[in-house]
């Protein structure tokens, strides 16, 4: 897995992978209702998240230092 497709969805595992955290942080978010990224239920059981929401919340969570001038 190199680059997040945006148009793919990903399981909860592979989604967590990606952000380095556990699929039970996912799940725990889902369960509080204040997980930060959306979340698509596909078949009667089973979570996905889309590739570009993932993206998404990366950008978000990106922090640029400011550069210093010599």
């Amino acid at each position: 897995m190199n680059t997040i497709e945006p148009q793919k969805i990903y399981t909860e595992s592979e989604t967590a992978n990606w952000l380095r955290i556990k699929p039970s942080t996912l799940a725990a978010g889902r369960c509080r209702k204040d997980s930060p990224l959306p979340w698509v239920k596909v078949g009667k059981r089973r979570i996905g998240y889309i590739g570009q929401d993932i993206l998404n919340l990366i950008d978000k969570g990106r922090m640029e230092l400011p550069t210093k001038e010599f």
